[in-house]
């Protein structure tokens, strides 16, 4: 019941297998998930250890959202997860290819994926909704311009405001998916695309640039962002206002550099 509501609900397929993959887990060393107790879990859960940190993280939290849902629907008397030692998982830096490299990998690329190197740079879309994207979705005579991407990360729609790159690109398909392949795929090619040109960049380097790019150049709309990203909270994207502090106190240290420089002249 559990994993037929996650798809009424519009989850990807992906994400179900992986909850069907980690309660299995459990089911097989615990017997009924509704019996199961907080002893019991941590048992399993300790087991996990080997793994690496995310994916305990990911475990964790798939355990925790099932017995959440169980206990709102009074399956379960107390929810045993709720304490479960979940590692936070701490966010790095955003990585964003240069744009002498971009330009380098739009003069090298192929017409696919000069349009994966498109959709990602100028509308910062994962590799799993440029799979998905067919050129339906993308508006290019709407004002402003938008992609509508569908069952985007955890399940989400949203409305992506493009520029005049993305409708350059628009206008060159007409109907249906622009490339048909698995979002595996795609990021394999491009990383192996990169790699050919001694460059140590994939696929998600290119949703960094534009995010970094979109922050700057919003004068640091946070929210904006977000919403063009389609991230889950303002705390996600605020990785972007932390590189750009980065960018800034470089600047600054650059300009001291000179005056002192020039001072000691």
């Amino acid at each position: 019941m559990y994993l037929f509501e996650c798809e009424l609900r519009g989850l990807r397929p992906a994400t179900i297998d992986l909850r069907r993959k980690v309660l299995r887990s459990v089911e097989s060393q615990l017997g009924d998930l509704l019996t199961a107790d907080h002893a019991a879990l941590m048992t399993w859960y300790a087991k996990q250890a080997r793994r690496a940190t995310r994916t305990r993280n990911t475990y964790g939290t798939v355990v925790q959202a099932f017995y959440k849902w169980a206990l709102d629907r009074e399956l379960v008397a107390r929810n045993p997860a709720k304490s479960l030692p979940v590692p936070k998982m701490t966010r790095g830096r955003p990585r964003p290819i240069p744009m002498a490299d971009l330009l380098t990998a739009f003069e090298n690329a192929d017409e696919r994926i000069a349009t994966w190197l498109t959709l990602g740079a100028y509308a910062g879309l994962r590799a799993g909704e440029m799979t998905r994207l067919r050129r339906e979705e993308i508006y290019d005579r709407a004002t402003p311009p938008t992609i509508e991407v569908r069952n985007g990360k955890g399940g989400k729609d949203r409305s992506v405001i493009v520029g005049r790159v993305i409708v350059d690109l628009a206008r060159t398909y007409r109907r249906g998916y622009l490339h048909e392949v698995t979002p595996r795929r795609l990021s394999v090619v491009m990383s192996e695309f990169f790699r050919d040109l001694g460059m140590p960049w994939t696929a998600h380097n290119l949703r960094h640039f534009y995010g970094t790019y979109l922050y700057q150049l919003s004068g640091g709309d946070i929210r904006f962002v977000q919403e063009q990203l389609g991230h889950s909270s303002p705390t996600v994207t605020s990785v972007y206002a932390q590189y750009a502090n980065e960018n800034a106190m470089r600047a600054v240290t650059a300009l001291d550099d000179i005056t002192l420089s020039e001072t000691a002249a």
